[in-house]
């Protein structure tokens, strides 16, 4: 009677635990995917505003991205993007009224190296795994120097980020994040000049470079392109 009685109590917590758990096939969590991936995305880009109005304007957004798993929720990744956009081209000599000499399109590139982290480990929670990144790089209008001495040239780059993963296989998955292109362009000492007018392009008190904080939302589909 005594060993029957033991045996059940110690059967009875792990009842409980069957009972408040869930079998592998059902459990909310499953392995996430750490294979080398390649996803392409598209999306918008929006443009902080400048004083003088010449640095490239908001425009859709279109990448492509390389993902590595480089150890526990940390994966390293290289981003290439395009933003179809335009700028405005001023010449500084010229009376205000006269000063805007053409909208030009451009397309602006970014490269930068991420920094990945996802939130939930190695593993998916429901197919989703929010993650956060961070990265530095360049970005460039691949443009030379205009009528009014302005060049945005090639620069340093900072991004940040945030995002989440859907990934309902595992040969592909969705994504969508919310990001930055944090980077600074300087203004040609001609704007602060006045012109026939006695007006300039900017006031001589005015800031001659521009840190611009770069707002991007994408979504995109990754895959694995090597299996």
């Amino acid at each position: 009677m005594k060993l029957t009685t033991i045996t059940a109590l110690l059967a009875f917590p792990g009842a409980l635990v069957a009972q408040v758990g869930h079998t592998p096939e059902r459990s909310p969590y499953r392995d996430l995917n750490t294979d080398m991936r390649m996803s392409v995305l598209a999306g918008w880009y929006s443009a902080a505003s400048d004083a003088a109005g010449v640095l490239p304007k908001s425009g859709p957004l279109f990448g492509v991205r390389w993902l590595a798993h480089v150890g526990g929720p940390a994966e390293i990744g290289v981003r290439l993007a395009m933003v179809a956009t335009e700028r405005n081209v001023l010449d500084p000599a010229q009376a205000a009224d006269d000063r805007l000499v053409e909208t030009r399109d451009i397309r602006l590139g970014f490269g930068d190296i991420t920094l990945n982290f996802n939130l939930t480990g190695t593993k998916t929670w429901r197919h989703l795994a929010p993650y956060v990144q961070a990265g530095i790089g360049l970005a460039s209008d691949f443009q030379s120097r205009d009528i009014g001495g302005f060049r945005h040239g090639t620069e340093f780059a900072f991004s940040y980020g945030a995002g989440v993963r859907f990934v309902p296989a595992r040969r592909f998955e969705l994504h969508a994040e919310l990001g930055s292109y944090f980077y600074n362009l300087e203004y040609p000492s001609s704007y602060f000049v006045p012109g026939p007018d006695e007006t300039s392009v900017l006031p001589a008190t005015a800031r001659r470079d521009a840190w611009r904080n770069n707002w991007t939302l994408a979504v995109g589909l990754a895959f694995q392109p090597f299996r």
